[in-house]
């Protein structure tokens, strides 16, 4: 009995381990036709690839054109063939970039343009590794946006800058100043007020023109210091009728000051204070001077006309012009004539001036003018 079993435990010991044996032989076999089946599909792939390499055509891009359009600008690549190429586009911060494979550009490697139109700084064309063109465009503000249209025979990218570009505006204002620099009641000499240690007002030409002054008292509202009574005139409280000059002469005639004409005024000058008696005999309060229109070396005519209240009627006539070629022999007429009636019945106030002034230069500093 004891042999019978232990007979019958060999037996079932040796079929175990023979089945084992074969079930790991199979899983081999599995294992080594799944590798075989994974390179035969690799082998197949890269031939696949290889077969497509070699078909593949290299294009050569003979000329790069660029052109302006009414949106934008127009790249044109060229080939030799007429052959039509492919090309992707990617933008990076303000740069719009296409690639353009199996390309090469002839005869030089690269291409550039800058500033060809408005919003955009450059466009480049160069030659990259692996048979490669990079078209690069450079937007100014921002990347500029592409449509890749093909032509027969080449390719064209239609650019347009970026619309979001910001606007420059820029606004300058002006403002017309009454200001004058020079006079020459201080020093009797035309030189810069700043350099002069006095108390000087100017009222300029354009003040009287636009204040539409037609006598001196209206002008003489715009200096501090004077009043005016009757026609008679205070500077700082001392009598000033007599201290009235016309380009640093005194003027003689009418006390009633408010008579003067002001139809060939340039400007009226103010000094104040105890330098007046730079003029000679005088008040202390200060001393009036009016300077005179001169000539002009340039052919200028002015008609001007007023009329007011109480039947004011005024006109002027400003007339001059060089008398010969080298503009060295001048003229300036001043015509006016004012007529007007008062508040005051019967009185009426009837103004004809005539101011001729003919000036001839003598020398770069020097000259001579009758008036």
């Amino acid at each position: 009995m004891k042999f019978r079993a232990l007979l019958w435990s060999l037996l079932l010991t040796g079929a175990s381990l023979g089945f084992g044996s074969y079930l790991a032989v199979a899983a081999i076999d599995s294992d080594r036709a799944a590798i075989e089946q994974q390179v035969n599909l690799e082998q197949r792939r890269n031939e696949r690839l290889a077969q497509n390499q070699d078909n593949t055509t290299v294009v050569e891009v003979t000329a790069v054109k660029v052109n302006a359009t009414p949106t934008g600008l127009n790249i044109i690549l060229e080939t030799a063939t007429g052959a039509t190429i492919p090309a992707t586009t990617r933008t990076q911060d303000n740069i719009l970039i296409a690639d353009i494979p199996n390309a090469v550009l002839k005869p030089r490697k690269i291409f550039q343009a800058d500033n060809p139109v408005a919003e955009i700084s450059q466009v480049t064309v160069t030659q990259q590794p692996e048979n490669r063109l990079e078209v690069r465009v450079i937007g100014e503000t921002g990347a500029p946006t592409a449509k890749i249209n093909t032509t027969s025979n080449g390719l064209a990218i239609a650019v347009t800058p970026d619309a979001k570009a910001e606007m420059e505006i820029v606004v300058t204002g002006e403002q017309e100043s009454y200001a004058v620099p020079n006079a020459s009641v201080g020093t009797r000499t035309d030189a810069p007020l700043r350099d002069i240690p006095q108390s000087i007002q100017v009222v300029p030409r354009q003040v009287i023109e636009d204040q539409g002054a037609t006598e001196v008292d209206e002008v003489l509202r715009n200096v501090s210091g004077i009043s005016q009574v009757d026609g008679l005139f205070s500077i700082r409280g001392f009598d000033a009728t007599d201290n009235f000059f016309s380009d640093g002469a005194r003027v003689e005639g009418s006390f009633r000051r408010t008579n003067l004409n002001l139809s060939n005024i340039e400007q009226v000058e103010v000094l104040k204070g105890p330098a007046s008696v730079l003029y000679g005999n005088g008040e202390p309060g200060g001393t009036i001077n009016f300077v005179t229109e001169q000539p002009l070396k340039e052919p200028a005519y002015a008609i001007t006309g007023t009329i007011g209240n109480f039947d004011f009627y005024r006109s002027t006539i400003d007339l001059t012009d060089p008398l010969n070629d080298n503009k060295t022999i001048l003229y300036r007429l001043n015509l006016a004539y004012e007529n007007s009636d008062s508040f005051v019945d019967f009185v009426e106030n009837k103004q004809f001036c005539v101011v001729p002034v003919l000036s001839f230069q003598l020398g770069k500093r020097t000259t001579l003018a009758f008036e």
